[in-house]
């Protein structure tokens, strides 16, 4: 979880020091992370409850975060690899030529999930370095 915050694509869904508070009151922490059973359990054994509900609302609230993220993350994961197949699309058709496809490729490898938050514009990448291959080979350059 520390790497997608890092990255910026963590998802909040629950806040853990509202979970901890609600705790307080019978079953309300385990309610507001979506934890029915210990809710029951939490009333049915108040004021016992007090004792565990702030930590099962705090660390039920870190969890359902971690659940909300590894989901989000899958589905930028899955937007990269759309991206790849595309661009192998493009290759195989002969729209692009190998050395572009590689440095695309390297390109979408390095970037971060972050940037495959909207569909990855991988049209004007491959454009910009269509033309930035075709200026190095004017110029006599080798990539």
């Amino acid at each position: 979880m520390d790497k997608w915050e890092r990255e910026g694509i963590a998802v909040h869904a629950k806040d853990p020091t509202t979970g901890a508070l609600l705790g307080i009151l019978p079953g309300v922490g385990s309610f507001y992370t979506g934890q029915i059973g210990l809710g029951v359990v939490d009333l049915l054994t108040w004021p016992l409850s007090i004792c565990w509900d702030t930590s099962a609302g705090y660390q039920g609230a870190k969890v359902k975060n971690w659940e909300a993220s590894s989901f989000y993350v899958e589905d930028l994961e899955k937007n990269r690899k759309m991206a790849l197949g595309k661009l192998e699309d493009m290759r195989d058709r002969g729209k692009i030529a190998e050395t572009d496809y590689r440095a695309a490729k390297r390109e979408i490898d390095n970037a971060s999930l972050k940037e495959f938050e909207r569909e990855y514009d991988l049209d004007s990448k491959v454009r910009g370095l269509a033309s930035e291959s075709n200026v190095k080979q004017n110029a006599g350059i080798k990539n």
